[in-house]
């Protein structure tokens, strides 16, 4: 009989349960087999699939990318999570009026008429057509690429999304990535950090993937101290809601 790591013991275990019915005992096996091995990633699926919270799913498919960015499950995974909200929104017929929380990126794209729907659309259609030939691109990076929208403009939309999320949160925004953090700590500025969002798309553009880390250092906009405190406190607070 082949060995299994606890943390597959635990996926094993939590698979057996979700199909006699079970769904809680799976979940709970799901999050022990990550407490056991944060970097498995059959447990990152199976949570995706067992936790009901969208923000969570999300987190457990872009984890997954982390640790194998060419996982079809996870692709595929966001990408339905990604057309459901996109959908969702549209079908409102006055959502702007009528929204009680921040849109996805590319509705402020559309609400301030910096491209049509038309354009959503046809950047929707061309990213399925990259899926299709193994290809994983953001809508926003073909809106880029497409000249469509200017990676200025683009990070001001990112920006707008936190700056409602801080309002929506009353203040009390619970940060996910490494922009939310500086700003919710007061370390970086909306218009600072629009500025070096707007310089990671250009470079992104030139072919080069900088991470916004880099792009931070390079603009001395925080020290190397401050940026991989804030890095560890991203990570722990991550592993801290995977227990609660």
């Amino acid at each position: 009989m082949p060995y299994l790591t606890p943390a597959a013991t635990h996926v094993s275990a939590a698979e057996q349960a979700y199909y006699r019915g079970d769904r809680e005992s799976a979940y709970q096996l799901v999050r022990a087999a990550l407490l056991c091995d944060p970097q498995s990633i059959d447990a990152w699926l199976w949570l995706s699939k067992l936790d009901e919270d969208v923000a969570h799913q999300r987190e457990c498919f872009e984890r997954v990318l982390t640790l194998d960015p060419s996982n079809q499950l996870a692709h595929e995974g966001l990408e339905t999570l990604r057309l459901k909200e996109l959908l969702s929104s549209f079908k409102a017929p006055a959502f702007a009026e009528t929204r009680r929380g921040p849109l996805q990126i590319v509705l402020y794209l559309v609400e301030d008429q910096v491209i049509t729907s038309e354009q959503l659309q046809e950047a929707l259609r061309q990213q399925r057509l990259l899926h299709q030939r193994g290809e994983f691109v953001q809508v926003g990076d073909i809106l880029l690429r497409n000249q469509w929208v200017s990676p200025t403009r683009l990070a001001q939309a990112l920006v707008k999304q936190l700056q409602d999320k801080i309002h929506y949160a009353d203040g009390k925004l619970s940060p996910r990535f490494l922009g939310e953090y500086l700003v919710v700590a007061g370390l970086l500025t909306f218009s600072q950090l629009e500025a070096v969002l707007a310089e990671q798309m250009r470079l992104r553009l030139m072919g080069q993937r900088v991470a916004l880390g880099n792009v931070l250092l390079r603009k001395k906009l925080v020290s190397q101290a401050t940026l991989t405190r804030i890095l560890e406190q991203q990570r722990s607070e991550f592993y801290h809601r995977l227990r609660d």
